[in-house]
């Protein structure tokens, strides 16, 4: 899990905004960082996406803690959320501390507007232990926003507000930059002293999007931004984690709403068809501007690390090897991950399960193949027993120990070295499972 937690800010900043053509809009931080990352991904929009989608299960290290694992009708965890924002939400209340800031009261507000509002409340509901709280939840919509406070009759003044956008908002500007602009002001009309808010968000490349963090940022105790470990690792998805709302200054609190107000009155006018392109004029510090370009580049860094890794995949002829072995390692971490959590899992047992499938691939054959095939099974037995004395041999006599290998298994090697240092055991294994190798002892001369 990679976090960052911004500078604070502790001045009261103007609000002066402006608006350009969405398509004039350019990043203001990670220009390059950007370029690659569309590069990369115009090279993965060449697959299909039942291809990309099987890829990427594989890739995202603790995918089977809610996907089925294949071959299997269960998952590792036992709970069954509508969506992996419930485990996203452990791990972020777990780093953030934020458990204790919402248990130890009686009775809270708390509003949810995502469209995966029944695993938010979920998890609240769960850490809460079903008290008698007040659950505010619909899909974000800006333009049903503006009616929120007519058509609730209590005090919507939440302890705990949660925001997420529809997939196709994130890819595009207009309703990427319009949507974080209406988060701004719900955190502004309906955050309780002492509350949290979180915010789903994707790339913080632009002005506006950091804008509005730097102002936040004086107005909260800690902001934090995290991506979780069990978040997809090919996405731009990240957190924003406002943890503490302080008390504001009355008089610049009422600027703000009615600042804010005008803002989204003129980009409702404007049809939306311009963009904000920055909301304040102050200069921003180095330091803050450097803490959002660090988590950008760390963040985009293994984003592109494991886009090339599905690239180069999809391109290797022996992936089947590869995706084999990251199903054991993600099957194993996904069960640690939730034993860390306290999360009730299934257990699966590696060496039976692959023992079940040579034993199934038996009866499906021929009784002449299954004979040859037993032949074969105990023939590999002999050479790895050999090969067990041979280092025997070596270690009590000083010998040196060379391994041959055919040529056709240059390809597989490499694909095993990539992974060698996530599990040498499972490698080793396989080699000498799935091959005949050729041995040989040369005596070193000194021992003559």
């Amino acid at each position: 899990m990679n976090y960052y937690i911004l500078p604070k800010n502790s001045i009261e900043i103007d609000i002066r905004y402006t608006f350009i053509k969405s398509e004039l809009v350019e990043p203001y931080v990670c220009q390059s960082l950007d370029h690659w990352l569309s590069s990369i991904q115009s090279q993965l929009n060449n697959y299909d996406m039942h291809t990309l989608s099987r890829m990427t299960m594989f890739i995202n290290t603790y995918e089977f803690i809610y996907t089925n694992v294949p071959d299997t009708s269960i998952s590792v965890s036992k709970i069954k959320p509508e969506s992996n924002i419930f485990y996203e939400l452990i791990e972020l209340f777990h780093i953030c501390n934020l458990n204790e800031l919402l248990t130890n009261k009686s009775r809270i507000t708390s509003m949810h507007f995502t469209p995966n509002y029944n695993s938010s409340c979920y998890f609240l509901n769960v850490l809460r232990e079903e008290k008698d709280d007040i659950y505010i939840h619909k899909h974000f919509d800006v333009d049903q926003i503006s009616y929120l406070s007519q058509e609730h009759s209590v005090d919507l003044s939440s302890d705990f507000l949660f925001f997420e956008f529809d997939k196709e908002d994130y890819q595009d500007k207009n309703h990427y930059f319009t949507n974080i602009i209406h988060v701004f002001n719900l955190i502004i009309n309906y955050q309780n002293i002492n509350g949290i808010s979180i915010i789903k968000v994707g790339h913080i490349y632009h002005k506006v999007i950091i804008d509005i963090l730097y102002v936040l940022s004086g107005m909260f105790d800690k902001i934090y931004i995290i991506k979780p470990s069990i978040s997809n690792v090919i996405s731009n998805d990240r957190y924003v984690v406002c943890k503490h709302f302080i008390r504001i200054n009355p008089s610049y609190m009422y600027y703000l709403k009615e600042t804010l107000s005008k803002l989204t009155n003129e980009m409702k006018n404007n049809h939306y068809e311009y963009v904000v392109d920055s909301l304040i004029d102050t200069k921003i510090p180095y330091y803050f501007i450097n803490k959002i370009e660090e988590s950008n580049v760390v963040i985009g860094q293994h984003q592109l690390e494991n886009m090339m890794l599905i690239v180069n995949t999809l391109k290797n002829k022996n992936r089947d090897d590869k995706i084999e072995i990251m199903k054991r390692n993600n099957i194993q971490k996904s069960i640690l991950w939730c034993e860390k959590y306290k999360i009730p899992h299934n257990k699966f047992v590696d060496k039976t399960n692959i023992f079940l499938h040579i034993k199934q691939s038996n009866e499906n054959m021929l009784p002449s193949l299954q004979e040859t095939h037993l032949e074969d099974c105990q023939e590999d037995r002999e050479q790895q027993d050999s090969l067990l004395d041979i280092k025997d041999a070596e270690l009590e006599f000083g010998l040196e120990l060379k391994v041959f290998l055919p040529n056709e298994l240059h390809d597989q090697i490499e694909i095993y070295e990539e992974v060698l240092a996530k599990d040498i055991d499972i490698v080793i294994e396989t080699i000498l499972d799935e091959h005949s190798i050729q041995k040989s002892v040369i005596y070193d001369s000194s021992h003559v």
